[in-house]
């Protein structure tokens, strides 16, 4: 019996051992995980204004600002897509920027001075969105400009946060919360208003008139003095020389005959006197014909710039000027 109470003491002993043993390596992974969430939390790099990239100025087709891959691929593309078309149709400049931190700076500040500093939205109309979501602080924001606060209100603006995006950071899905906000944005903005012609437009087109003009007005020249050309230096009567022959020489400089420059040398009568007439014109070894293409292209591009903010091309360009006055809403998870 008394064997049987030792026995019985020593299993006790080294259950509560054991025990021990598991409680203190969960407690020891509870305190590793609380280090490293931590540990994330403070190497989290912390946004400026000024550190924000612009992805619009490298590339027109693209509206999400994303320097640390919150969102997937797949949904970044859904939303440049779905803003994409709400800009074609509307004008309207949105621009979707996913932060890991601003530090300790206020969400609506933070917005309402990127907002500025971009120039979100035209400048005529200042239809601009921006959609700021910030991961430590839980926050996500709709600063809008003035152009489409009729449309999306302060309320409407917490209408799609609360229902449409919220119930999905809840549960840590940042792509459907985005997408879903984005897609219900856009739904609300869409055939508010009609896409206005850009100043970037405005020039591209005065730039195609004047090269336009020019043209005309080099081709005018080029006749007018073809027809001085062809007086007689003679009798000075006009039209009066015709050609009679043409060749190309080349007008050796060097002891061996070769290098200097090539020239066309033309013949003329004229009809009314007989006078000979001879004129040499340079030849440009590289082709007169590329040059003015060259010259021709280079005028026709000198009226367009990089496309503007959602110009729909891939070249970068900029927002189109746009102003807010802090209209919008932001809400917590």
């Amino acid at each position: 019996m008394t064997n049987n109470v030792g026995l019985l003491k020593n299993n006790n002993r080294a259950g509560h051992k054991h025990g021990s043993h598991i409680a203190i390596r969960i407690l020891s992974c509870l305190l590793f995980l609380f280090m490293a969430v931590q540990a994330n939390a403070a190497d989290a790099k912390q946004y400026t204004v000024g550190d924000v990239p612009n992805v619009r100025l490298t590339d027109a087709r693209q509206y999400v600002s994303d320097p640390t891959d919150i969102l997937s691929p797949i949904a970044r593309d859904s939303i440049n897509a779905i803003l994409g078309r709400l800009e074609k149709s509307t004008g309207i400049e949105t621009a979707v920027v996913m932060l890991p931190s601003i530090g300790e700076a206020d969400i609506f500040d933070f917005a309402h001075e990127l907002f500025r500093t971009w120039g979100i939205g035209k400048k005529k109309s200042d239809n601009g969105l921006l959609i700021l979501f910030v991961m430590d602080q839980r926050k996500v924001r709709f600063t809008t400009g003035y152009g489409i606060e009729g449309t999306m209100t302060d309320a409407m603006s917490k209408r799609i946060q609360m229902q449409q995006m919220i119930p999905h950071f809840k549960q840590g899905d940042w792509n459907g919360g985005m997408v879903d906000g984005v897609r219900a944005a856009a739904k609300v903005l869409d055939g508010s208003m009609e896409p206005e012609n850009t100043d970037d437009e405005d020039d591209g087109l005065l730039g195609v008139i004047v090269a336009l003009g020019t043209m005309v007005a080099i081709t005018l020249l080029c006749i007018y003095l073809m027809g001085v050309q062809q007086r007689c230096p003679k009798c000075h009567k006009k039209g009066a020389l015709q050609k009679v022959n043409s060749q190309i020489l080349r007008l050796s400089t060097g002891k061996n005959g070769r290098g200097g420059r090539r020239i066309r040398r033309t013949t003329y009568i004229c009809k009314h006197c007989g006078h000979m007439v001879t004129k040499d014109e340079n030849i440009d070894d590289s082709g007169n014909a590329m040059a003015n293409a060259a010259i021709l292209g280079s005028m026709l591009g000198s009226g367009r710039r990089g496309g503007s903010f959602g110009g729909g091309g891939s070249f970068g360009g900029s927002f189109g000027g746009g102003s807010t006055g802090g209209g919008g809403a932001t809400s917590g998870w």
